[in-house]
């Protein structure tokens, strides 16, 4: 217990924080290239499987695709096997 109080005393705590911070703003830097494209990549099949279930009617997909975020796989899967095909 004393070399709590103590840590507290000397500042080590706010020494930690800063270094888990510093860690922490590094690391997103360091995702940024990948998350950007990631983004992108899940908007887009989003928004086409969020367009095709609700051009047909289909509410519990347009709901799933809606509040799931599967970085796009959850839409192609829809958008593949699921969609209602139109004969022509």
């Amino acid at each position: 217990m004393n070399t709590a109080v103590e840590s507290l005393k000397s500042g080590n705590i706010m020494i930690y924080n800063f270094i888990c911070i510093k860690m922490n703003t590094q690391s997103l830097v360091s995702i940024l290239p990948w998350l950007i494209p990631l983004l992108i990549w899940d908007a887009t099949w989003k928004g086409i499987a969020l367009w095709k279930a609700g051009r047909n009617k289909q509410l519990a997909w347009f709901i799933c695709v809606l509040l799931l975020n599967t970085i796009g796989i959850l839409p192609i899967i829809y958008i593949v096997f699921f969609q209602n095909k139109k004969s022509k």
